[in-house]
């Protein structure tokens, strides 16, 4: 195997790119439950499911004694209390899994995800954090508290002066045991935020000039006590980071709107938990709650240039990114956030809109019941972990192995829908050095081989439509593909895959008859209509989206790459290489992230029809997408045109009219045609002209029809040189 760099760097995820290229169907506009179209179809979709690997839909999660949660298949209610019921799979598990692989098909809108904004905080050596944040020439950190003004529904930030307390003064005067590797919620349930206390502040002393609140509880100035997580223990003693801060002297007279900072300040600090009163509580939560009554919430702000820009609660904070996760999709293509844009999962699934534009889904997922013999068993405790988007070399594209593109590049993209690999086998992770329980979960699960029945039923979809929910079901009709369902995907479970029943039918809207579905038939419509309607026409197969969904959901992808969680060591090691995830494909060769160089093109249905009302005629975004449209139109015309000439050339070809009559009727074709000619179509235009001539050469022709040709003659501009050959020709007295 040659995947030397994936072991390296792995991860029990991986993504299917992005696409600029948003595909809205040109019947969108005409979607409607109530009005069917007039080539509609509607019916049921009968299925067997099987699973590969083995499989734990969950319905509830039950802690046990121990703390470790375990997560219970769903099932059908049982009137006997000393039996379960039977093991069901909902239908909106399996509607919402089939709806993400639509998405990534019919290249759809990415759009459900949520807006999150991201911090960070690197205080490796070199970093860009220090070079250019903490340490950079007009950059301050300002200790302050932060407070809720109900009055006027903002959140206020006022200075403070803030020094360092050592533990030892603390656990001297107030007989308490504070030291570092607490959390700062521990620290804060033995010495509350809300009691003042006193000290004397030093003069600047040492190597770092730091002021220090000394006689702590015996002095003349009054504060309060500050605390911070563990400190990440670097170069000298472990007691020279046994130390918290003192806050004093809160200034009042300039109080600092501070809304979005405190917004993102809470969201990115929730990951530190502690149990307090046999709950789990996290820091925002906890200090939210016992907030100090008069000052409110303690902070470190960093200040560029004056301006605040991020809050954190420790003295080198964690600074927010310039962009949220909504941004650089924004920035990629609008479209994606857009509620005049309409993708195929969203009319064939539903979707919210206001002014009345909602639509309902048009597809209903029955649950599916087990049918074989229940053989279930529950897992030893494993640990799932929730993937982080902070992880740079994972969810963000990467382009070189210097430096990082991050949520502050505004040029950044996101490495697009998160998928988990399909594995050959459930194998559970080691848990024992894990002291905390609380993040252990065991699974009920069935084994491999059992099977579920269920039915989709369908109504008033397009053949297209049709097509296209067929391919997500069966993944391109392939024995070898598999979807990823339920808890335990990163370890391997939930490989499962979908059987079309027979029985399943679909009837025209027009028609009384019923037909059977012909899978093979259908999906490949899917396949030869995206081909069709694809930006870089015939190439829907060859896209890198398609080529990352099929290698993904391969049966064999695991041989040729590693899906394992990093060790937390070689987790930093590549984040300090600046090292990202790669695919292997099923040859074992690397799987390319970029696509096929793109033009903007509009779709026909844009603000068409009862969509009007979603387009707002004064936002730059919506004009430009009405001009493309209207490019898009016109090139669309080009195109019928071109092909309604082959048409006639064809059947030109194929009729028995004299020789005479299809020169004539092939240079009033071209005649007719050539000012919409690009220049290759010029070119072979001449190369037409010049086999005509030849044609005409083998004719005997009266001077009637040598008049009406160099009529024709005349009017044709494509090639001078061609024309004046024909016309020389014809006027020559050398004709037969």
């Amino acid at each position: 195997m040659s995947y030397q760099h994936q072991e390296q760097v792995h991860a029990p995820y991986h993504f299917v790119p992005l696409s600029k290229w948003i595909y809205m169907p040109n019947w969108a506009h005409l979607v409607s439950h109530d009005h069917p179209f007039e080539d509609g179809v509607s019916g049921i979709i009968e299925y067997t499911l099987t699973n590969k690997t083995p499989l734990c839909v969950g319905a509830e999660q039950v802690k046990g004694s121990d703390k470790i949660s375990e997560v219970k298949w769903a099932r059908t209610p049982s009137n006997d209390p000393n039996k379960l019921g039977t093991p069901v799979i909902p239908g909106s598990s399996l509607k919402g899994m089939i709806r993400s692989v639509l998405e990534i098909a019919s290249f759809g809108k990415f759009n459900a995800i949520d807006d999150q904004h991201f911090s960070f905080r690197d205080i490796s050596s070199k970093s860009h954090y220090l070079k250019d944040i903490i340490t950079k020439k007009g950059n301050e950190v300002q200790a302050g508290w932060i407070k809720y003004d109900e009055e006027n529904n903002t959140w206020h930030f006022s200075e403070s002066d803030v020094c360092k307390l050592k533990h030892e003064s603390i656990n001297q005067a107030l007989k308490k045991k504070i030291y570092n590797n607490d959390t700062s919620i521990e620290k804060y349930e033995k010495v509350k935020l809300s009691t003042e206390y006193t000290a004397n502040i030093s003069e600047p002393k040492g190597v770092q000039m730091n002021r220090w609140a000394d006689e702590f509880n015996k002095g003349k100035t009054v504060g309060h006590c500050v605390f911070t997580n563990k400190r990440i223990l670097g170069k000298g003693s472990p007691s020279d980071y046994e130390f918290s801060y003192f806050f004093y002297n809160k200034k009042t007279q300039n109080k600092i709107s501070v809304n979005s900072q405190v917004q993102h300040l809470f969201n990115n600090h929730r990951s530190i938990t502690a149990i307090i009163d046999n709950d789990e509580i996290d820091q925002v939560e906890y200090l939210q709650k016992h907030a100090n009554p008069e000052h409110g919430i303690p902070v470190f702000a960093l200040k560029k240039d004056s301006e605040i820009h991020s809050l954190g609660f420790a003295r080198m904070p964690r600074v927010s990114y310039q962009n949220g996760t909504q941004d650089l999709v924004k920035a990629h293509n609008q479209a994606h956030s857009a509620d005049a844009y309409f993708d195929m999962a969203e009319l064939m699934f539903g979707t919210l809109r206001d002014k009345a534009l909602s639509l309902k889904s048009r597809i209903t997922f029955s649950d599916a019941s087990l049918t074989t013999s229940e053989h279930r068993s529950t897992s030893n405790s494993v640990i799932l972990s929730s993937p982080k988007a902070t992880f740079l070399g994972g969810y963000i594209q990467q382009n070189s192995s210097e430096k990082y593109n991050d949520y502050d590049n505004n040029k950044s993209i996101l490495s697009g829908w998160k998928r988990y690999p399909i594995k050959d086998e459930f194998k559970e992770n080691e848990t024992s050095t894990i002291k905390t329980n609380k993040v252990k979960s065991k699974l009920e699960m069935l084994e491999a081989g059992s099977e579920f029945s269920g039915r989709v039923v369908f109504h008033n979809l397009k053949q297209e439509e049709l097509s296209a929910l067929l391919w997500c079901l069966t993944l391109g009709n392939s024995d070898f593909n598999y979807h990823s369902l339920g808890h335990g995907k990163p370890l391997g479970a939930g490989a499962t895959q979908f059987k079309i029943s027979d029985k399943s039918f679909y009837k025209e809207n027009t028609k009384k008859e019923s037909e059977c579905i012909k899978l093979a038939e259908i999906v490949n419509d899917f396949e030869q209509h995206m081909n069709r309607v694809h930006y870089k026409e015939n190439s829907w197969n060859e896209s890198v989206q398609i080529q990352h969904l099929l290698a993904l959901t391969d049966s064999t992808i695991s041989h040729y790459n590693t899906f394992d969680y990093m060790p937390l060591k070689s987790f930093q090691q590549v984040k300090n290489n600046k090292q990202s995830l790669t695919l292997n494909d099923i040859h074992d060769q690397r799987l390319p992230i970029d696509e096929h160089s793109y033009e903007k093109s509009g779709t026909p249905s844009f603000g068409k029809g009862r969509l009007a009302g979603l387009v707002n005629n004064e936002e730059n975004w919506d004009k430009s997408e009405i001009e493309l449209q209207k490019k898009y139109l016109q090139t669309f015309a080009k195109k019928q045109q071109k092909e309604q000439l082959l048409k006639q050339k064809n059947s030109l070809m194929d009729s028995s009219t004299s020789p005479y009559e299809k020169c004539k009727s092939l240079l009033n074709i071209i005649a007719d045609s050539q000012t919409s000619f690009s220049n290759t179509e010029k070119k072979n235009s001449a190369k037409e002209l010049r086999d005509i001539l030849k044609e005409l050469k083998e004719i005997n022709l009266n001077n009637q029809e040598k008049e009406d040709l160099i009529t024709i003659y005349q009017k044709i501009t494509v090639s001078d040189k061609e024309t004046k050959k024909a016309i020389k020709y014809l006027e020559s007295s050398e004709i037969k």
